[in-house]
Formats: structure tokens, C-alpha cells, sequence
């Protein structure tokens, strides 16, 4: 089902429930404007991913080529003056400030989790004041989005130091962030801005005081995470790297865990960080029937990661 019609659906049952409520205590009508709060976490919750200015939040509204990519340095006092809008647009973005990139150097970390939409929430503070930034799931994220890449590259670089949790964990560390401008809704959020400004999403952070995202590094990670291939049949997995820190550096791909009669092919087998490579898995028609874990190691100049994925032969 597509994502608007699961919505339609989603909103039909929400109100259903609330009209059928109503029916049994026999009182008057409803208004559906004034259940989008039960919608959105209905949505939310069935997705995994979030509901409320998402396109904003990941970079897939038809504003985001009027982005500036190129980060200004500034303090959280500027940015939580800003003035709060007088009302935010779902699929647009409020100029000029939600068109800028911002980087804080040396806030404190306080605390982070993760959240119901897959988000890890950063709370900053300057040592009297606080504001967000956040780190989307970058499988919530739209191919189409210009900060794909970056995003991926920021959550490894938090996975690398923190483990976030749906527990808040205190962390009070200092780190440098860099993301671009947001408004959000203000309803109770921890640490939120008192003008509800965020930097949403995060495109990098490092920890330390005056810390610089300059050795060269990268992740990589592998979709889908579960494979099914037939004998005498093949099918693909994507293999995606991003660049963490510094420049991009070239990537030869490989894979291991393959099962006897079970072939492999990566096109490209050398990749820049920051691209992505397909990985054919082809099974004979002799191939036994299994289930297996591969690893995926991407060998670069000055590092190398792997990543797991399963792969099922029928």
C-alpha cells in the first residue's frame, strides 16, 4: 500500500474509533481537525519513521536545492533567538533560516535517545540554555535527499562513540555540531528552545573540545538486510559507504559467508567513499538449501569496516 493511502487508512480508522466513542456516549459530532496529534503517532508508530514536517526533517520538500550547504559558525544563544514563526508549513521550509547550515563548536553534549521515529534527540547546551539537534535513521531518509550521505555519516559517527537507547542516558560531554536550521512544534520536548529551533538533521558531530572531523574515515552498511535468492536464480543487495571524516578515499569491496555453489559479483568492485556499489549474489541450481551470514568488508587507505546481512538460499 502506498504511503498515502496507508494514511488515508490510518486516518479513517483513528476517527472510526473516535466516531464509534462518541456513538456509544451519545455525543455530537467530531471534528477531525482537532485528532492530528492521535494520527500522526498512529503513522509514526506503524512506519517506524516520522510523520510531522518529515520531508523538513530529511531533506526531500521541493525547498531543499535552496539549502546552503556550507555551514556558518554561531552560538546557541543566536540560535534560539530567532524569531518562532508564526506558523510551519508541512512540506516547505521557513526562509531564511531553515535554509541555512549551522555549526556549534564546543556545546555540551547533556543527554540523548533514541526516539519513537528512529531519531536519536541530542540535547546542546552553552551551560544556561538548551536546544535539539537530531540524527534521523538514515532508513528514514528519501533516496532523493542531498543529506542522505551526510546524515548516515553522522549517526555512525555517534554509534562509534554512544549507544542510544529509548532510555535517556546522560552524557555531558562536549562535541561540535554541525546540521541544518528546523522549527519544530514546541509540545514538552526535552531541552527543547524556547522559539522551538533545531539543527534537524544533523549532517556531522565530532567530541572533543575543539574537535574537527579531519582524519579521513567512512562507514558502510549493507540494504536489504535479509536476502532470498532461488536456485538457478540471483538477487542483488546494495552496498553504501559515506564519508565520516575528511576526504573520500577509494574502497575496494568484498564479501565472505558464501555458501558452496554460490557466486558473487560487485559492480562495481571499487568504489569512492561516499557511493555505493550492488552486489549480485548468483545460486546454482546445484546450490543446497541454507541460511547464512555474509560480511561485507570495505577496505580503504586508512580504514576498514564491514557489514553483515543475511542471505537465504531456497
Amino acid at each position: 500500500m502506498s504511503a498515502p493511502h496507508l494514511k488515508l487508512h490510518l486516518r479513517l480508522a483513528v476517527v472510526g474509533g473516535f466516531a464509534l466513542s462518541v456513538s456509544i456516549l451519545g455525543c455530537a459530532k467530531i471534528d477531525e481537525a482537532a485528532l492530528p496529534d492521535e494520527i500522526d503517532e498512529l503513522e509514526q508508530t506503524i512506519s517506524g519513521c516520522g510523520v510531522e514536517r518529515w520531508s523538513v526533517k530529511t531533506g526531500t520538500d521541493p525547498d531543499v536545492g535552496t539549502v546552503n550547504q556550507s555551514p556558518s559558525s554561531t552560538t546557541l544563544a543566536t540560535l534560539i533567538g530567532f524569531p518562532a514563526p508564526a506558523s510551519l508549513p508541512a512540506n516547505n521550509r521557513v526562509a531564511p533560516h531553515e535554509r541555512e547550515t549551522f555549526s556549534l563548536q564546543n556545546a555540551t553534549l547533556v543527554s540523548y535517545k533514541l526516539e519513537s521515529d528512529s531519531d536519536y534527540h541530542l540535547v546542546l547546551s552553552d551551560g544556561s540554555r538548551t536546544m535539539i539537534t537530531e540524527i534521523p535513521f538514515p532508513n528514514c531518509v528519501g533516496a532523493s535527499s542531498p543529506f542522505a550521505a551526510r546524515i548516515q555519516a553522522a549517526r555512525a559517527a555517534f554509534d562509534a562513540r554512544f549507544h542510544a537507547t529509548t532510555t535517556k542516558q546522560i552524557a555531558n560531554v562536549t562535541a561540535t555540531v554541525t546540521g541544518v536550521g528546523f522549527f519544530d512544534f514546541i509540545h514538552g520536548q526535552d531541552g527543547v528552545a524556547p522559539n522551538g529551533f533545531e539543527l534537524h538533521p544533523v549532517l556531522s558531530i565530532c567530541f572533543g573540545t575543539n574537535c574537527a572531523a579531519s582524519a579521513n574515515d567512512f562507514s558502510v552498511a549493507v540494504s536489504p538486510a535479509s536476502l532470498t535468492v532461488r536456485r538457478g536464480s540471483s538477487g542483488t543487495y546494495t552496498v553504501s559507504t559515506a564519508v565520516i571524516s575528511g576526504s573520500s578515499q577509494s574502497v575496494q569491496l568484498s564479501v565472505s559467508g558464501l555458501p558452496r555453489n554460490v557466486s558473487e559479483t560487485f559492480s562495481p568492485a571499487s568504489i569512492s567513499a561516499g557511493s555505493s556499489s550492488t552486489l549480485r549474489i548468483s545460486a546454482s541450481s546445484s546450490a543446497g538449501v541454507t541460511t547464512g551470514i555474509l560480511t561485507i568488508t570495505a577496505r580503504g587507505v586508512s580504514a576498514t569496516h564491514t557489514a553483515t546481512a543475511t542471505l537465504s538460499v531456497r
